[in-house]
């Protein structure tokens, strides 16, 4: 199912990658130094986006942008656009 995740980085270390996509790769993959490729969907917005950032008017855009994406097709990202809602 859907998770939301916030960044304040442009990188995560393992303690910080939810549950849900840890469950996606086989128990044998999650071995440090292994590699597991997971695919899917991506809605996203930034913060320097709002004047007041919200935290649920974000996430509601995110999820908008998340739902263009699912029909955009698999593995596609989609940045939440102000301008179209």
């Amino acid at each position: 199912g859907p998770c939301a995740m916030v960044f304040e980085q442009d990188h995560v270390t393992e303690a910080e990658i939810p549950p849900q996509i840890k469950q996606a790769c086989p128990p044998g993959d999650q071995d440090i130094g292994q590699l597991c490729r997971i695919s899917g969907s991506i809605g996203m917005t930034i913060s320097t986006a709002y004047a007041a950032p919200d935290a649920a008017r974000m996430i509601a855009d995110a999820d908008r942008a998340l739902y263009a994406s699912k029909h955009a097709g698999r593995g596609v990202a989609r940045m939440h656009d102000r301008k179209t809602g």
